[in-house]
Parts: C-alpha cells; structure tokens; sequence
C-alpha cells in the first residue's frame, strides 16, 4: 500500500506548505486531482499547478485526470511532471491506446513498485461489461464518492 495524500484537501493559498508536510509524513506519492466541470461538475488543477508542484518536491506525482477526452491533455500533463496517470475508462475512447502512451513514458521520478492482483473484467453500474484482457494495465483504482464531500468541503450527508 502506497500513501498518497491528495493536494486537493490542502490550504489551497500554501501548497508550498503541504508538499512540506506531505515529505516529513512520509507520503509515496502526492495525488492531483485534475477535473474539468465536464466529467465531473467541479473544476481543479492546471497544467501550471501540476508543473508549480513538481518542481517543489521529489514525491512523485500521481494525476488522476478525471476529465472528458484524456488524451487531449495527456501529453501536457506528463510534460508537466505526471510521474503516474489514471484515468477513466469510460471517458477515454481508445483505453488501450491511452495506456500505451502512458506506459510508453519513463517518469522522471520512481515510486515503489508493488504488485496487485486484478480481475480480467469489472462490471460497473449501468454499463455493459468490460473486459481488459488486452489492455497492460499498471494500477487499476476503484473509487466510491459521495458526491456531497468533495475537496475538503464538509459532508452534508448525515
């Protein structure tokens, strides 16, 4: 298990800050919500930001782009410092070429490598099956949201 604190729950005015508190906590990672007001409602991280961070610190990276169309900021992102890349399934129309082209790139930082089991096919919520047989997945990451608390907001869910 690897800890990657997400810079979105930061003091937004101090990243300078956090990415200090993250390296005495020993995170593995820094993970980077980008959001696009598309693929989910709210907006977040810039390509500046992604680059403003990694020049601060040698954590690596962990982007998770979740966004409409990825490959068209892909390249950027990973220009900008993504050591690692997620992204969704669903908002990505050629999986398997998205992943090769993150897997095609060295990250200019290594992060501990350690193997985890997946399942050949996933079955998500109103969607027909899926089935990853030829797609080299490095990390597959299966989230639950409440929708009410995101970006450190308080949960208005009682």
């Amino acid at each position: 298990m690897l800890l990657a604190p997400s810079i979105l729950a930061a003091d937004l005015a101090d990243l300078a800050g956090a990415l200090e508190v993250c390296e005495r906590g020993g995170a593995d990672l820094i993970h980077v919500d980008v959001m696009d007001r598309h693929f989910v409602p709210n907006l977040s991280f810039g390509i500046p930001v992604l680059a403003a961070l990694s020049r601060r610190t040698e954590i690596p990276m962990d982007v998770h782009l979740m966004v409409s169309n990825p490959d068209r900021l892909l390249d950027d992102y990973l220009e900008a410092g993504a050591d690692r890349v997620t992204v969704h399934w669903e908002a990505s129309t050629h999986l398997d070429r998205t992943v090769g082209r993150i897997r095609g790139r060295t990250p200019r930082r290594r992060h501990p490598a350690r193997p985890v089991p997946l399942r050949s096919s996933v079955r998500p919520p109103a969607r027909p099956q899926i089935t990853f047989d030829r797609v080299p997945i490095g990390i597959f990451s299966l989230s639950s949201i409440t929708t009410s608390c995101w970006g450190g907001r308080p949960s208005t869910v009682r």
